[in-house]
């Protein structure tokens, strides 16, 4: 095989035989100079030839007559002769042998018969050795005195070829023995065996055949030996060429037997050589390592039968080879550590030009249990060593027909057309380079480049591919089966329909490291089923990349169409799966989705998210468009229960209306946001509702055991806007101005939705006409209101404190939002009021009517109102206190009124002063205060009560009391009848310094009577001041005026007493009112149980008229 391989090249020829060996005994001497012409001479040298020769012949004849059929030992000089020819051919060698026979047969023809032959050079080495030679000796070689081998026939001789690192070829007859003939090829060697049967010694050679031949092959290029048994070679000279015919067996330690048969056909005297070479069964490693053009049948564990044809040029050179080539089943196994290939069957037809190195491969076709392969290529031998040894192919093939069988690399069958390949096959290490590969399935070109190399732990792959568009399905088709298997699982039952725009695919695999995968790739018009408990995504496009167990997807486009309220739009979104090919792996879903809020809550309300799960919202609570950023980190698979998914969701929704948040209110907002996870759902933001403004913040948890944890909390503005929006209806005036507020409202229940409200009450005004109080909007207070939002609101707690007013209570408002009953457990109102009040409506535009049952008012600081002109409706009240404060030491208990304020506080009431004298009055509004008429049956017992004379009894008596200009003063009038006086310890010091014994006695009885009481006062917090009384009866008239203080009750007095006041009240005319033409003037100083009574007496002779020389003058009051 070797002798078609070595390209190019001419073969130089190493040979031990000598030139001058080639000179025959016929050389003729020079002629030397001719003379005329002589016929005697000449028939002379005629018959001297004719004797010369004709006696040789004729001994000939005659000895071959005897000699047919008998085998005898040849004569000294043929043994001599044989001697001398072998000296000749060897170049100064020998040949020794251990007989030499004679024969003739039957056509005369002698033949010779050598038996253990032994050939050596001209040093004495062995040559070779055969156990039979039998020769035809040429009958023109005997009629000239020589021995010419016209036939030669070897039996059992060894041959042995070997071939060293460089490629030299070395030949010899034995192992061991010296070599006959050298040449850098077997193509040399057969150029230097066909010039040595140009020789004379061989001239009349016509065939030479050798049979039982064994041929002892070592190899050191390829590092291996080989046995050639029972070879037979043919070389036939006769005609115009010298044939070659070789047919050996060859023994290589496998299963099967290799048999060749080689032709050699090369005109006599001319290099040109016609090398045929047909093998059966030859191992395609054994055929690789002798031959350059066929080294990359190296790779193959196969046997291969063929044909190959090669011709040689004048110069010896390499012109062309052709060669057919069948490829029995085998394994593709660069080394032993490479995972094998198997394949059934290959055919090849190749030719080869040795002047460009190009090797053509015409047919190359490939079966296995991967598929199909036909195609051709054209390649180049490159990167040859120092020996003209290439270790690259380079080149290109076309493949008409690739079918891969299904199951094997992919699922599914498939075939790929007009593939074409640029391709580097380096030998060793078997590596195959793919700079750019094109092949088509289904009309669509894909484009590979990449390398496979064979390591010496065993193979190494790195594959690109890519296309311009395809479709999913044909992408899933293309998948390698095993690769990815997992990732390829989801990809296949979760993207749909759809074209893939520019994917990229990346294989890289080493021997002992996980093989690498990366897929990226854009897509468009797919559906994508990216959860489960999710809609797909309807026209899809993006981006997607897997880079060996990751797999990362982005949406550019699509949408997903919720189960209410429309589409969501998706572009944004992304998907990461960090790990695939485990149970269960983990996903990262970051979803940006944009649509209507009805749609998005929808989506949100599915699994695995469930925002709405626990809730008795439906997912459209609110109208408006959103944008929504969710992410999801979650187990793929079945059977994932809701805590082992974590998510997040942020929202912005514009142009939010609801009618459900809030029941019975609609809210508005221009932007809100949304934020929501496992445990909880927030929406925060400005909202409007109705005519009033705030920032609310609404919400909830989530999960099991979330229901009714529905919260509102608002900034708000509180102000009549904001109570109307509320449909609290209070009455005109009560509320004005705006101030901020916390509203917080528990929708747990839906049907009865709780709040609380609280504020500072900075920048609102309050006024509560009926009790006289206001708040201006620039003071602060704090306001506190728990109660029920609905059709008809309830507020179940109002608390508010501000400047003069403290309250706490509850206000029932009637159907349609007006005030029905508004209850205040204690009203602390401006210092004087401390009571439980009762505000009930009367209807729109009417005041409210006030009830007060228990608790204390101070008349001394109360304001009821403005005191004008009182146009309009006042405010009814129904006031029951338990105390009424008139004076520090005057009070009314169990005080019971009705009372209206038109314009200030008016009306009928009774109670007990002191809790011991009972009365009844009239009240009635001055100038924004309370002016009071006393009325009591017991005069006596109101005196007692009040403090002013504890020894007073029975009597009618009325009192009014107008309020003066001082706070918590009254000017006071008292007109009494039938007044009696007992035991009074300064009465009765008075009448004991005067000497009345009479009246002594009636004060210490049943008392003095006095039929008519009158005094004029100030009744201020401290003090009475009384500038004028007098108190007369049938015994006694008196007149006094000072001054009673009330904290230390002490008193001053002045004043004129007249007994017998029937007869001296005559003269009264002259005087003040209780004084008789003649009186006492007295004074009373000091505690009222003891006072210091000082009389004068002769006050009683100086005339009434005169007597207010002797006093000073009475106590005069401001106004």
């Amino acid at each position: 095989m070797h002798s078609l391989c070595v390209l190019g090249h001419k073969r130089r020829i190493y040979s031990h035989m000598s030139k001058s060996s080639q000179a025959t005994p016929e050389t003729t001497p020079e002629e030397p100079p001719r003379r005329g012409f002589n016929a005697a001479r000449v028939w002379w040298w005629v018959r001297a030839a004719l004797l010369v020769i004709g006696a040789p012949v004729l001994m000939a004849v005659i000895a071959a007559v005897l000699l047919i059929g008998r085998e005898i030992t040849a004569p000294t000089w043929i043994v001599r002769d044989v001697e001398a020819r072998a000296a000749e051919v060897l170049a100064g060698g020998s040949m020794g042998f251990g007989a030499v026979k004679v024969t003739v047969g039957e056509d005369l023809h002698p033949r010779l018969v050598l038996e253990n032959a032994v050939l050596r050079d001209a040093d004495g080495g062995v040559l070779a050795r055969v156990p039979r030679i039998e020769s035809l000796v040429s009958p023109r070689g005997i009629l000239q005195g020589r021995i010419l081998a016209q036939e030669v026939e070897l039996s059992g001789a060894q041959i042995s070829l070997r071939r060293a690192t460089d490629g030299t070829v070395a030949f010899a007859f034995e192992q061991g023995s010296v070599p006959v003939g050298a040449a850098d090829g077997f193509l040399g060697l057969l150029d230097q065996i066909d010039q040595v049967f140009e020789q004379g010694a061989l001239e009349a050679l016509e065939f030479v055949r050798a049979d039982g031949l064994i041929i002892n092959y070592v190899d050191a290029r390829a590092g291996r030996s080989w046995v050639i048994d029972n070879g037979r070679i043919g070389l036939d000279l006769r005609g115009d060429d010298l044939e070659l015919r070789a047919d050996v067996a060859l023994l290589s330690g496998r299963a099967y037997v290799t048999t060749a048969e080689l032709t050699y056909r090369s005109p006599h005297g001319s290099r040109v050589a016609e090398i045929g070479l047909a093998i059966t069964d030859a191992a395609a490693a054994d055929i690789a390592s002798q031959s350059p053009l066929l080294s990359w049948l190296g790779v193959l564990d196969a046997p291969i039968s063929g044909a190959v044809r090669g011709e040689m040029s004048e110069g010896g050179t390499l012109t062309g080879v052709s060669a057919t080539l069948q490829i029995g089943a085998g394994e593709l196994r660069p080394n032993s550590q490479t995972r094998p290939i198997p394949f059934q069957s290959a055919r090849t037809y190749l030719s080869f030009d040795p002047a460009l190195d190009r090797l053509t491969f015409d047919l190359i076709e490939v079966d296995s249990t991967l598929g199909r392969v036909v195609g051709t290529a054209q390649t180049y031998l490159r990167e040859f060593d120092d020996n003209r040894w290439p270790a690259a192919l380079l080149g290109q093939a076309q493949f008409s027909q690739m079918n891969i069988a299904p199951e094997t690399i992919f699922d599914a069958p498939v075939e790929l057309s007009d593939a074409r390949f640029d391709f580097r096959l380096r030998l060793d290490p078997f590596t195959l380079d793919i700079g750019q590969a094109a092949v088509v399935n289904a009309d669509v070109p894909l484009h590979m480049n990449g390398q496979v190399r064979a390591a010496a732990e065993g193979w190494s792959v790195a594959l690109n591919a890519r296309a311009d568009a395809i479709g999913t399905d044909q992408v899933f088709a293309l998948w390698p089966t095993g690769v990815a298997p997992r990732t390829f699982d989801w990809l296949s039952k979760n993207i749909a329909t759809g074209m893939l725009r520019d994917p990229n695919v990346a294989f890289r695999s080493e021997p002992d490291g996980v093989p690498s995968f990366a897929l990226s790739m854009e897509f468009d018009g797919a559906e994508v089923a990216f959860m489960p408990t999710l809609p797909p995504i309807e026209a899809a496009g993006g981006t997607l990349s897997i880079i060996d167990r990751r797999v990362a997807m982005t949406l550019n486009a699509g949408h997903v169409t919720a189960p209410e309220g429309g589409k969501i739009e998706l572009a944004g979104s992304t998907m990461v799966i960090p790990v695939t090919g485990i149970p269960n792996p983990l996903a990262r879903f970051d979803l940006a989705m944009q649509g209507r809020v009805t749609a998005a809550m929808a989506i949100l309300n599915l699994e695995p998210f469930g925002v709405l799960r626990s809730s008795d919202l439906p997912v459209s609570f609110a109208q408006g468009a959103a944008r929504i950023q969710a992410s999801l980190d979650t187990p793929l698979g079945r059977g994932i229960a809701p805590e082992q998914r974590v998510w997040s969701a942020t929202a912005d929704v514009r142009n939010v209306r609801s009618d459900v948040l809030i029941p019975n209110r609609t809210i508005t907002a221009s932007s809100l946001q949304v934020q929501a996870d496992p445990e909880s759902l927030v929406v925060r933001g400005p909202m409007q509702l109705a005519d009033v403004g705030g920032t609310v913040t609404f919400s909830r948890a989530l999960g099991a055991g979330s229901e009714g944890t529905a919260r509102v909390e608002a900034d708000v503005s509180v102000g009549p806007a904001f109570l109307e929006a509320f449909n609290v209806n209070l009455p005109s005036g009560m509320v004005s101005g705006q101030a901020p507020a916390r509203i917080s409202i528990d929708l747990s229940d839906p049907d009865a939705a709780q709040f609380r409200l609280t504020s500072d009450l900075r920048g609102v005004g309050l006024s509560l006409a009926g009790l006289g109080w206001s708040k201006a909007r620039n003071v602060a207070g704090a306001l506190t209101v728990v109660g029920q939002i609905g059709a008809t609101p309830r507020i179940d707690q109002l608390s508010i404190s501000a400047p003069n007013l403290q309250t706490t209570g509850t206000i029932r408002l009637a159907a349609g939002g007006g005030l029905e009953r508004a209850a205040f457990e204690r009203v602390r109102l401006g210092g004087w009021l401390d009571a439980p009040v009762v505000l009930l409506g009367q209807g729109n535009g009417r005041p409210v009517s006030v009830q007060i049952a228990g608790g204390s008012l101070d008349l001394r600081a109360a304001n009821f109102g403005g005191g004008g002109s009182g146009g309009g409706e006042g405010s009814p009240m129904d006031i029951a206190l338990d105390r009424l404060r008139v004076t520090d030491n005057i009070q009314i208990d169990n005080f019971r009124g009705a009372f209206t304020s038109p314009s200030g506080l008016q009306g009928q009431f009774q109670g007990d002063v002191n809790g011991i004298a009972p009365i009844r009055g009239t009240l009635v509004p001055i100038e924004g205060r309370a002016a009071v008429r006393i009325v009591s049956n017991d005069a006596g017992g109101l005196l007692r009560a009040t403090g002013l004379l504890q020894n007073a009894h029975g009597g009618d008596m009325q009192l009014t009391l107008i309020p003066a200009a001082a706070e918590g003063s009254y000017d006071g009038t008292l007109i009494g009848s039938t007044l009696r006086v007992r035991d009074a310890p300064a009465l009765a010091s008075l009448l004991d310094a005067i000497s009345v014994v009479g009246l002594l006695t009636q004060l210490d009885g049943q008392g003095l009577l006095f039929t008519d009481v009158d005094a004029q006062f100030r009744l201020t917090p401290s003090q009475v001041i009384v500038t004028q009384s007098s108190a007369v009866g049938p015994g006694l008239g008196i007149s006094m005026d000072g001054i009673y203080a009330q904290a230390s009750q002490t008193m001053d007095f002045q004043g004129v007493v007249s007994p017998f006041y029937l007869l001296n009240g005559i003269g009264a005319v002259f005087t003040r009112p209780g004084e008789g033409l003649i009186g006492f003037n007295f004074n009373l100083r000091g505690p009222v149980d003891n006072p210091q009574v000082l009389v004068n007496p002769l006050s009683a002779l100086t005339p009434g008229m005169f007597r207010e020389i002797f006093r000073r003058p009475p106590p005069t009051v401001g106004q």
